[in-house]
Order: structure tokens, then sequence, then C-alpha cells
């Protein structure tokens, strides 16, 4: 019988490599580079030990010149001219009458007034509905919140489809202006609102 012969295909494998990582071999040189870069450093200074010497006398005379100048500026440039310059500049005041203050205008007044609801001619008044709850509790918070934005609010009890519901009405309006403020302030405190037009 004749064996077949195994085919072997898809990935192979290299032979590994043997050595070192690429990142040992670049640490090995920069240790490398520091040490070099010392050495020449500590030679050069180590031969010219009077330079260094200067350079250090040098700056300390710089320093102290300097401190000695800015000392002498400050106590030459510094002048108080308050006590001769004052006297020369005063200024003799004299009492004038003052005229007398005016009586608010009734105009004025009128202004500060708030203005005036006028109600609308058809009769009609509004109510907004804030809210319906199955919990008289959640209805009364919901009555809170809405107070406490300085509107009137009541709950009041309904029975639908043999549920009962507690719903949240702010009102009533008289006109469209006061609806549409109040509605306003409601909707910025993210509370939705039904409109509901009422007969007197």
């Amino acid at each position: 019988m004749a064996t077949q012969k195994k085919t072997t295909r898809g990935a192979t494998r290299s032979p590994e490599r043997k050595g070192l990582p690429a990142s040992a071999l670049l640490g090995t040189g920069f240790i490398a580079g520091i040490i070099c870069s010392v050495l020449v450093y500590s030679t050069v200074i180590s031969k010219h030990p009077e330079r260094e010497a200067k350079l250090a006398a040098s700056k300390a005379a710089a320093a102290q010149e300097k401190a000695q100048k800015d000392r002498k500026d400050v106590t030459s440039n510094t002048k108080f001219d308050f006590f001769t310059v004052l006297p020369e500049r005063e200024v003799i005041v004299t009492e004038e009458p003052r005229p007398a203050p005016k009586k608010p205008s009734n105009a004025i007044k009128q202004v500060d007034k708030p203005p005036v609801e006028k109600p609308d001619i058809s009769g009609e008044r509004y109510i907004l509905q804030a809210g319906s709850f199955r919990q008289g509790a959640d209805a009364d918070r919901r009555r809170a919140q809405i107070l406490l934005l300085g509107l009137d609010a009541k709950v009041e009890s309904v029975e639908a489809n043999g549920d009962r519901w507690h719903r949240v009405y702010v009102g009533p309006f008289q006109s469209h202006n006061t609806l549409s403020d109040a509605r306003s302030k409601l909707i910025n405190e993210s509370i939705d609102t039904l409109v509901i037009r009422q007969k007197k």
C-alpha cells in the first residue's frame, strides 16, 4: 500500500530569532550617550578651572553692582511733594441754595403700578390642567411645586372609568395674556399643561 503524503496548508512558523530585543539596545545606547556626555563635560571643566572661577566671580560682581544701583534709584527717585502741591490746589466751596425737590407727577405713579388686566369680552375664562394622578400625594406634590412658582393651584378628585383620579388645576385666568404667562412659567419647570375653556 502506498502512503499518502500529507500536505500542509496555511501559516507556517518562522524559526525563532535569538538575540537582544530592540528596547534593550535602545536603552543601552541612551545610557552610553549620557556617560560620554558626562565624561566630555568633566574633562573640559577640569582643564580650565580658572575660567570657571572667573565666570563665577564676574557673575557675583554684576549681581552686587545691580543691587547697589537699584538701591540708589529707589532712594533718589522717591520724592514726596504732596505737602507742597496740596495747599496750591485748595478750592473754596461756597454754599449755594439747593432747589426744592419736585413732587412726583401722576405719570410716574402710573408707570410704577402693574398694568391693569382687561378681561376678554367673550365672557370665557381659562383654566390650566397641570396633571392628573392616581395617587393624591403625587397631586399634592405637583400643587406645591406650582404654588412655589406664585400661581394659584387646586386639586380636584374625579371618578373616571371606575378609577379615582386627582387632577391639578391652575387658575382661573380672565385673559390670554395671564394664561400665556402662567403657561410659560410651567413649561420652564417642565410641567405640561392642558388649556380648558369655561363659560362664565
